[in-house]
């Protein structure tokens, strides 16, 4: 519900506007009685240079054909409408960060400054991710009660068998529906609403490459095995969207020990 109230006022100014606008750029031409059909044919020719013989010749032009100039829109329904998005945009969150811009006249001195910025810029964001999980929650208990009363095993067949739907006619459809409101609880992972910050976690992983690598590396010449380099990699490359299956390495022959 937050910012609902400036994003309904800017929908109905920009609408009242943009009728205003169409409304405002017809052509209105005020012509005199006696020469009206003669100006009216000429206009509607759509001619470039067109020449338009008046009788009343002891009269100003502007006194035969003019043409009405509606009132302009008030520039100061622009600020208002400025002021307004910016403050929407506040209430939302969509901070300059989030556009991936800079305010006007303004550059972060530092990469400290700019990280602050960043996290700070998360918190809304994080607020909200943990309400939509929540919300999940709740929705996922009602959709656990529902099925129990309206799913049978004989519809759960092409999902999980005949053993799994004969386990679900067991243990769900009879079981006692107090025990299933009130006792079975149904839950989301955490994190499982957000989506992979592929930034940050490629930033993560380089920062514990150089540590986490040479040990791995050590680990598979004593003992030959090579699958936690091979996983590293692979969280690696999923960071990076780059397929490193043809990267995985085979088993090593273990060092042989020192001579006594």
């Amino acid at each position: 519900s937050q910012g609902l109230g400036e994003l309904i006022f800017m929908n109905v100014m920009i609408s009242h506007l943009a009728n205003r606008i169409w409304s405002s750029s017809r052509d209105f031409i005020a012509v005199a009685q006696e020469a009206g059909a003669k100006v009216k044919d000429i206009l509607e020719s759509g001619e470039d240079l067109a020449f338009i013989e008046l009788n009343a010749v002891n009269k100003n032009i502007n006194e035969v054909v003019q043409f009405l100039q509606q009132p302009q829109v008030n520039f100061d329904v622009w600020k208002i409408i400025d002021a307004v998005s910016e403050l929407f945009d506040k209430r939302v969150g969509l901070t300059e960060l989030v556009y991936g811009l800079n305010k006007k006249g303004s550059k972060d001195r530092s990469a400290t400054e700019t990280s602050i910025k960043q996290e700070n810029m998360s918190v809304r964001v994080d607020y909200m991710a943990s309400k939509v999980e929540d919300w999940q929650e709740r929705l996922a208990d009602q959709e656990k009660f529902t099925a129990h009363w309206f799913v049978e095993g004989r519809d759960l067949v092409p999902l999980l068998g005949q053993y799994g739907s004969s386990l679900w006619d067991k243990l769900i459809s009879q079981e006692d529906p107090e025990k299933v409101v009130r006792e079975m609880r149904a839950t989301v992972t955490a994190g499982s609403a957000r989506k992979p910050n592929k930034a940050r976690d490629t930033q993560n992983l380089n920062s514990v490459l150089p540590t986490i690598f040479p040990e791995l590396s050590k680990h598979a010449d004593m003992t030959g095995d090579t699958n936690p380099l091979n996983a590293l990699l692979d969280q690696w490359g999923n960071a990076i969207d780059l397929d490193t299956s043809s990267l995985h390495m085979g088993q090593r022959i273990p060092m042989p020990p020192p001579p006594e």
